[in-house]
Parts: structure tokens; sequence; C-alpha cells
């Protein structure tokens, strides 16, 4: 009795005086002997006397305290010391503090959970779960070994910077920890909502930080050149596709920690071992274990380096207008050993999710990094830090804007055509005054139709070539898709080969009963092996400030390097090369299903590119790049080589059923690896493209509408109505000038 006295006597002072409010509260002033009154007594009295039952050894001398800073949201925190020392924290109005301490003890007192999981989580030795709220909680000291993986990954001594060996040991003894408790036990009967835990967290705190500050407002902007749609119109978009979301949130859930950052991961390291603990989880108890990997991997990219950047120099974050467009600008360095960190719990995440058949994480980690780094800009402004709020408030767009490409109906910001066009309508408005364009002003313009049915205008090519090839535009359909989950592309080639093998109708095999397909059959093209292509893609020279290169508005300019005997452009032998610009895609409906046009050509890439700072002549020679220039308002900044692009091509075709040869259409599944040439990433990517082989009419155009609707549908197939080197700048985080 004589030490829950003692321990009460030095806890009472503590409440009143000793330890200040770390912030002021409206329903509380600055100071615990206004803030509990009376309370303070009882409090102090009923945390001494759990603590003694907790059988905590302690003396009736070595009391004292000290507050304890930190990332903590309490109004009260400090350390108390008796022979063993350990944490108090308190606060007057907020029960989110007793409920926090209830969690851990919940989950130290689990055993259907990981003793290792359950052995990272501090002990409570006491705790009141009514006003006033406080809790006594285990202390890690750093002089006992234990400091947070925030500090090893961004010590504020460079001299002490950590390496990649060392980086990756700590992820993953953290990891090994989060996971066991993930894998411990799944709730079915409570799985998360992701329309409320992602996407209500990011509607909440960008409402809120656009109330404190206009420079957060929802308006078109360009974060470091890469054109953002108005973030309300992407909550439109998420809370249109609500079903498809709800669709995409595991069918259980687990315990977790809930704010994981490096911050509240303590290790203690030796030569052999790595002990963890995991301190001041969030209130939930349970949720989804990948909001979880997002709060560190949101860290590792994006807080860490805006807020500790490795070279000591603070982000600054520029927000500029450009007549009626407005910038956001800013620089971060990100240490050597982040991909492999990333890479590290991406791999553990993946490894999760096919073991407990969580098929939609990958996009969900994009709405969980978007939903976490959003939910950050409006806790910096507070506190008066705006080139980190605004830092990461472009982040936090950038994810979402990947994510909304994923949903139906969506369209890509860098898509200069904005809405899609009426599915019915084979040649779009868009297209159709450039084909008349070029009719009009090119001389001796012809018709034709190549092999595969596309509809093209030839001409006189600008400048000789040893192929004889004509300068050409062609307009062309298809349908263009990626894999929403890391099994779609797996599922998708062993129905083919089913299909294939059993040479049944698709409404048999492929596309199992849909009678459309009824009267088809699929085969497979033999090819040598190796690539179908390599390619090079030219841009505008990067420079800062600017927002306006090719591949950011939806075209591309693409050198062809290495072609196949099966592929119809070739320079044959000469110096000159293959060359294609394509201009911005038009959506058709919300399929994925894309008519474009590409200029296919024979020339000197900076020759074809002096065209466009030419005049009315060049247009009159049919110079691509000069009629280009008249359609787009192409920049006329230097250009240069900015990515190779090698396609692997698995090839099949949709026939009649009696004859081979009637080809219906062409589906490829193209393996694509990237390369930047800027500063030699590799990269690599799976799509699919479904294109008719047949002259294109209403008919023709239904059937591939519905052919891509099917396959999205069946094996989890997303539309992606971009350009091929978009596909490529994005794959490998490129940033797009």
């Amino acid at each position: 009795m004589q030490s829950v006295d003692t321990l009460a006597s030095v806890l009472r002072p503590a409440l009143e005086n000793h330890l200040k409010p770390k912030r002021p509260r409206r329903v509380a002033k600055l100071g615990f002997a206004d803030d509990f009154g009376n309370d303070s007594k009882d409090l102090a009295r009923d945390l001494a006397a759990q603590a003694a039952t907790a059988a905590i050894p302690f003396s009736d001398q070595a009391f004292g305290l000290e507050p304890l800073s930190g990332g903590n949201t309490a109004e009260t925190v400090g350390v108390l010391s008796v022979t063993s020392r350990f944490v108090i924290k308190a606060d007057s109005v907020d029960a989110k503090l007793a409920r926090e301490a209830t969690v851990m003890r919940n989950i130290r007192n689990d055993a259907a959970l990981s003793r290792r999981f359950r052995e990272a989580i501090p002990i409570i030795y006491a705790v009141q779960e009514t006003a006033p709220y406080a809790y006594l909680m285990q202390y890690f000291p750093m002089e006992d070994g234990w400091i947070s993986l925030e500090d090893r990954l961004y010590p504020t001594d460079e001299a002490k910077g950590i390496t990649e060996a060392a980086a990756t040991r700590c992820i993953n003894a953290a990891l090994d920890i989060l996971f066991e408790g993930y894998g411990s036990r799944q709730d079915l009967r409570r799985p998360p909502d992701v329309n409320v835990d992602y996407v209500g967290r990011i509607r909440e705190r960008l409402t809120k930080v656009a109330s404190l500050d206009e420079r957060f407002a929802s308006r078109p902007l360009s974060v470091n050149g890469t054109p953002i749609l108005p973030w309300k119109h992407y909550l439109e978009r998420l809370e249109a596709s609500a079903e498809k979301l709800r669709s995409l949130g595991p069918h259980f859930s687990t315990v977790v920690h809930g704010d994981p950052n490096p911050g509240n991961i303590l290790l203690r390291t030796d030569v052999s071992s790595i002990d963890v603990k995991l301190i001041d989880p969030k209130d939930w108890g349970e949720g989804d274990y990948l909001f979880d990997i997002a709060k560190i991997t949101h860290f590792l990219t994006a807080t860490g380096p805006i807020e500790k950047p490795a070279n000591g120099e603070p982000v600054i974050a520029a927000l500029s207008k450009d007549g009626n467009s407005v910038h956001l600008d800013y620089r971060m360095e990100t240490p050597a050993w982040t991909d492999a960190l990333v890479e590290a719990c991406r791999q553990r995440a993946e490894e999760f999710a096919e073991a407990y058949g969580d098929e939609n994480w990958e996009a969900r980690y994009e709405l969980g990094m978007a939903a976490n780094i959003l939910g950050l800009p409006d806790g910096r402004l507070a506190k008066g830090r705006v080139d980190a709020a605004l830092a990461l408030f472009g982040e936090g767009l950038m994810w979402l804007d990947w994510f909304c490409r994923r949903l139906p109906n969506d369209v890509s910001p860098a898509i200069r055509s904005a809405l899609p066009s009426d599915p019915t309508d084979i040649v779009p408005r868009m297209l159709s005054q450039a084909r008349e364009f070029v009719t009009a002003r090119v001389p001796k313009v012809r018709e034709e139709l190549d092999r595969r049915g596309f509809s093209l205008l030839h001409w006189s090519p600008p400048h000789p070539n040893d192929s004889d090839k004509p300068a050409e535009l062609s307009l062309e359909h298809e349908g263009r898709l990626l894999p929403a989950t890391p099994a779609a592309i797996r599922n998708l080639r062993d129905a083919l080969a089913v299909a294939i093998e059993r040479r049944e109708h698709l409404d048999q095999t492929l596309l199992r009963g849909h009678e459309r397909f009824a009267d088809v059959k699929i085969i497979r093209l033999e090819r040598d092996t190796g690539p179908q292509s390599i390619d090079r893609y030219w841009d505008v020279v990067s420079h800062e400030g600017q927002a306006n290169g090719l591949i950011a508005r939806g075209l591309s300019f693409r050198e062809r390097l290495q072609t196949s005997s099966f592929m119809t452009w070739s320079a044959g032998n000469t110096k000159l090369s293959a060359l294609n610009l394509e201009l911005p895609v038009v959506p058709l409906g919300s399929s994925g299903v894309v008519a474009r046009l590409e200029f296919n050509w024979i020339d000197n890439p900076q020759r074809a590119l002096a065209a466009r700072k030419t005049d009315e002549d060049a247009i009159t020679l049919g110079e691509p790049f000069a009629i280009a220039a008249h359609l787009q308002d192409l920049p006329q900044e230097l250009y240069e080589p900015v990515i190779e692009h090698t396609t692997f091509r698995e090839k099949f075709v949709i026939h009649g059923p009696d004859r081979q040869d009637d080809e219906r259409f062409h589906l490829n599944i193209d393996t694509i690896t990237v390369q930047s040439l800027k500063d030699q990433r590799i990269a690599s990517y799976v799509d699919v493209d479904i294109a008719p082989a047949q002259p294109v009419d209403g008919a023709v155009l239904a059937d591939l509408i519905s052919l891509v609707d099917v396959l999205r549908e069946r094996y989890d197939l997303t539309p992606n109505p971009v350009s091929k080197v978009l596909r490529d700048a994005e794959t490998l985080g490129l940033p797009l000038v």
C-alpha cells in the first residue's frame, strides 16, 4: 500500500503541474491543474493501484518525471521513472487515448495471435477508460539500444548514414513481425470497406486542407510536369465507382497496427538478431493489412525524403500560374536504398495476398498510398510547414491519378480529347478533321486499306527512301487493357491455352456462355524467338518549369531500331529509320476501346523533327511533323531520345468457324521491357491489345467493344486508354515534361 501511495503522490503533481499539454485545446486550457482539477487525485490513485496489481516492481525512493517529446497526439506525454521506467499518457477529452491502450492490452492477451507479434506490442500497466483518460505503458529507452527505424534511416548526422544492406535487414525485421500478426488470424465477418477507409479519408482531408488554404483548392494542376485533374473530379470518379471499389477490398480483416511508420517501429540490434517493438498503434485493432504497408512505404517514398532530406537541403515547393495553368514544382532526393526497401514491402504484400486470395492488392495499394499521403498536408499546414504540405499534396494527387486510371469510364488527364467519344462513332470528329486536313492540304493523297483492314491515307514521302514506302496516316481501332491483378494475365493465358487445345467455339471456352462469340475460334501464331520490335521514343529536352512535352500530352514520336519479318514497317538497309508519330487517342465509351491516328514514314529522326519549325511548304510536302504541329501545336524546343522500348509479343487470331484465314480479330499479349535513357532505370509490364482484322464498320466496332468488355469482366483487366510511351513513363516512374 505504501508503494501505491508513493506512486500516486508522484503521479498527481505530474498530472497537475509537471507535464504541460503540447498544444492548446479549444475545450481545455494549458496546464493540467485546470484541465483535470479534482479528478487528478482519483486518477493518480487509480493508475497507481492498477500498476501495483500488474506486479510492476518499484521502490519508494526512485521516482522522477520528465516530459517526453515525439510524434504523440495526446495532450500529455512523459517518462515516469520508478525502479523501472515507463511512459504515462493523459488526455482530458480524447477517448481515443484509452481505446489505444485497450487495443494494445487486447493484442498482448490474444493467444490466437503470433507470440512475436504480441510481444512486439508494449505492455499496458494501467489505463483509465473514462475522462480524464490516461494510461501507463512500457518504456523503451535509447540507452538500452532502442532506436526507431526512422532515426536509423534518416539520422541527423549524415556521417551515420545507413547502408542498403543494413536498411534492408531492419525493414525485413519489422515486416517479419507485422506479417506474423496478419497471418495469425483473419476475420471473415468484418472485411474492410475501401469506400470508408480509403476514399472517406481522402475526401475528409482534402476538403479540410482546401478550407484552410486556397493553394490546395480543387483545380487543374501540373505536378512536376504531370497533368492532374481537379481533385473533386477524382472524388466523383471514386464515388461513382463505389461498387467497383468495394470489390477491391480483401474478403477478410486482420489485426493491424494502424500507423507503423518508421517512427513507430523501435529496433534494438546486435550482430545476430533484431528486437522489434511497435509503439503508438491506432485504436482500430482490425482492418486492412495493406493500409499498414502503405504507411511504411509512403514514408519511404515521400514523407521521409521531404521532411528529412538526405542532403540536408529543405524541399522547396513552388506554386506558380502561367495564364490559366497552375504548376506545382518541387524536387526531392530519395536515399539510394529507397527502392530496395519499397520492393521488400511490396514483395511481402504480394506473397501474403497470393497466400490469402487477395487478388486486388496492387490496385488497392495505389489507393492506399494516395489516402495515406493526402492525409498529411492539413497537419503540416497547421504547423506552418507549407513546403512539406504542398509537396505531399502533389505526391498524393499523383498516386490518386494513377489509381483512378484503373476505373471504368476514366480518361487519363494526359489525353487532350477530354471526354470519351460516342462508342458508335467510327471516326470521332477530332480524327475526321485531321484526315480532312491532310486530304485538303497534301497533294495526291489516296485512300488505301492495309492487310489488317485499317483505313490509310497515302502520299509521296517528303524524302525518298530505298524501301519505296509512302508517307501514311493510319486510322486504327483497338482495345487497350492492363491486368488489374497479378493473376490476371496468368488466368488469361491458361484460358487461351484451353481454347486452342480444344478447338471449340469461344462461347464454350475463353468466353464461356457469351453467345455473341458462338461462331468464332482462336489460334496462336507461332513466331520466331526474339523481340517483336525495339523502339526509341523521343520527347522535348527537360528543363525546369516546362510542362508541354509530347508524352505528357498523349502524343508519341517513335524511332524503330529493330524490326522483325512480321512487322509492316521497315526502313530497309539504309541509315534512315521507320518513324511513327501518334496523335492523342480518343476513347470510345468506357470499355478501353480507342480510335487513333498515327503517321508512319521513313526518314532521319532529326530531319523529321526539323519540319515542325517550318511553314506552309512543309505541309504541302507532306511532312508529318508539320501536319501534326498544325493539328496539335507541338512544342518547338529541342528533342532527345528518352525511353527505349522492347516488345515481346504473343499473337492470337480469332477467326471464323470454318477457315483460319477468315480472320476477325487479333489479340496480342505484349511483355514490354523499357529503359530510361536518362538514368538507365529498367522496368517491365504486360498489356493486352485487341484489334479488328477487317475493315471497321458499325457492326465490327460493336463486336470489338463487346469482346473487350467480356475480356475485362472475365479476366480482371482494366482499360488503358493512353499511349504506349505514357505507360512506359509511368512504369519507370519518370517525371513528365
